[in-house]
């Protein structure tokens, strides 16, 4: 009889047919908020609308003007041309402003902002003693771009790296 019984079960036993799928329901109630996470590091200090790029050029990137006598290098940039533009270069005596006057070597560094309309900012090299004698080691430039309208403190000299960067929140 248990036979028969568990026959009847294992025949009786159908394999179930899914049917459609119903409609979506209704969108549950948004959760509780969760706790609010502790505060984050403080950020580094600087100002995002004021530009300050270092760059170096060695010896072999300048190249010769024969019409002005001076060695030149044109530096590639995005800057807006309607910058201000101020330019350093590294001395003995630190980051000098240009045009710069070394009167140990009787070299002249500067450099004309004017070409930002052209995308590039040329650096110029003039040495006295030999014309024709180009930078012998890497030089380092330092440029500082304040874009339009963006006012620069009173009292602030212009000439010292430090003291632009100090007005400008870097």
């Amino acid at each position: 009889m248990m036979l028969g019984t568990l026959g009847v079960l294992i025949l009786s036993c159908k394999k179930e047919v899914t049917g459609p799928q119903g409609i979506q329901g209704i969108q549950g109630v948004q959760g509780v908020a969760g706790a609010t996470g502790s505060t984050g590091a403080t950020g580094a200090k600087g100002n995002a609308n004021v530009i300050n790029k270092t760059i170096t050029v060695s010896p072999t990137d300048w190249e010769w003007n024969s019409d002005y006598n001076q060695w030149y290098y044109n530096y590639t940039t995005d800057l807006d041309y309607q910058s201000g533009v101020i330019c350093y270069v590294l001395s003995g005596n630190g980051r000098e402003a240009m045009p710069y006057y070394s009167q140990i070597n009787g070299t002249i560094t500067s450099f004309a902002n004017r070409l930002l309309t052209s995308g590039y900012l040329k650096f110029e090299y003039y040495n006295k003693s030999s014309t024709l004698a180009r930078p012998s080691s890497d030089t380092y430039f330092y440029i500082v771009s304040i874009p339009p309208g963006m006012v620069i403190k009173p009292n602030v000299d212009m000439k010292n790296y430090e003291e632009v960067l100090k007005a400008l929140d870097f």
